[in-house]
């Protein structure tokens, strides 16, 4: 990554009323036959006493429930579920008002009706078990860095479904607000990371197992969880990125699982068999682990973490296929695998696209400014150019 400073984003200023929404969450809880849900809302405002709420759910433009309150649900029969094929989208309008109905505040919001879970073995969406078909993404363009316009987003998006791609790992931050409205509409599972990461430490863990830093580590992932929790399109809560393992990491774990229980938690350092423990993640995430001998990375194969005596989690690489060069040779092994054993359920190729910025009509990698230390030719691992051009790896990619 290139080590740049600045705002990235746009900085939003809102106006609001003495009596407005301050956070709202929507749970959807779904029968075991998929063909009846509630809908659950809780929400708060300031000065709530000298309110009511009013909460309507819409399909189209038809209204099919309302009611009232701040702990409220609203059933739905034969529900239209989300998924990456048909990211089907109810509309949910909240309005808060006084007692005489004058309005205080009002909020639209899209949301889903869906099912997350791990069932025998395999991670599941709506009863069905998923194949990832994943890819990590850095948030970059070569004219302006880590500044990513909707256009931009949208572009990435139409060619990562158009090459058969289903879902992306937030690497290793998380995104713009609207990359994940985005994904919601046009459907894409995402892996929502929390910016943590001790890459280059000795050890790893010096952070992540010291209580000292478990405040830092909290307030980074409990940000994330709260402000994204209403997408359709995060299936995964991921703890953060090469970190090593350390008790603050399951503290973060369970906090995750006592905060929102509808979605598995990811961590890569939370499955590491040398430990003779694996804790901190319901998925097995190795990372560039072979399919079936050992390597310096990865000790265990995907065949050995199959044969583990008394585990049967689902296995999702968070990294594997590193694209750099002419990368991805052997590709096919990984998902002939895939497709041969059940709990192989997929992974996330390192990674998108090329961090090349644009130097005098060309792309520029570490070093070309001077900058030293430099990583090199290390930022371009894309399966597209800077420009997004595809590169042949991206071909192979769809073929499998």
């Amino acid at each position: 990554m290139w080590r740049m400073s600045g705002i990235f984003r746009s900085v939003n200023l809102q106006w609001l009323p003495d009596n407005y929404l301050l956070d709202f969450s929507i749970k959807t809880d779904l029968d075991e036959d998929l063909d009846f849900a509630n809908v659950k809302l809780q929400a708060y405002a300031k000065n709530m006493d000298d309110a009511c709420l009013e909460f309507k759910l819409y399909d189209d433009e038809q209204l099919i429930g309302e009611c009232h309150g701040f702990d409220a649900e609203i059933g739905v029969v034969n529900p239209k579920l989300w998924s990456d094929e048909i990211p089907y989208l109810y509309r949910l309008e909240l309005t808060l008002m006084d007692r005489s109905g004058a309005v205080f505040h009002k909020e639209t919001k899209k949301i889903d009706i869906r099912k997350i879970a791990i069932e025998k073995g395999q991670l599941k969406i709506n009863g069905k078990a998923l194949l990832v078909r994943g890819v990590n993404k850095h948030e970059f363009t070569p004219e302006h860095g880590y500044v990513v316009s909707e256009e931009v987003m949208i572009k990435d998006i139409k060619l990562m479904k158009e090459h058969n791609f289903n879902a992306v790992r937030c690497s290793h931050y998380p995104n713009d607000s609207r990359w994940y409205e985005l994904c919601d509409e046009y459907g894409l599972y995402v892996m929502d990371e929390a910016n943590i990461e001790t890459h280059g430490m000795t050890p790893m863990n010096r952070l992540t197992n010291d209580p000292t830093y478990l405040p830092l580590m909290s307030e980074r992932v409990t940000r994330m969880v709260i402000r994204d929790r209403n997408h359709p399109s995060i299936i995964i809560w991921s703890l953060g990125n090469e970190s090593g393992y350390g008790s603050n990491h399951q503290a973060l774990y369970d906090w995750c699982k006592s905060f929102d229980s509808s979605r598995p938690v990811h961590y890569e350092g939370g499955d590491d068999a040398s430990r003779g423990a694996t804790d901190a993640t319901d998925i097995i995430c190795p990372m560039y682990a072979r399919v079936d001998s050992p390597s310096i990375n990865a000790p265990y194969s995907l065949k050995t973490w199959m044969g583990v005596a008394g585990e049967n989690r689902p296995l999702i690489l968070c990294e594997y296929a590193h694209d750099m060069g002419n990368s991805l040779g052997g590709f096919g092994k990984y998902w002939q695998a895939f497709r041969e054993i059940d709990r192989l359920q997929g992974g996330f190729i390192w990674d998108w696209v090329d961090q090349g910025l644009l130097k005098d009509g060309n792309y520029a990698y570490g070093g070309d400014f001077g900058d030293k230390p430099n990583d090199r030719q290390f930022s371009l691992n894309g399966l597209v150019f800077p420009n997004r051009q595809a590169k042949p790896a991206l071909r192979e990619a769809k073929y499998w």
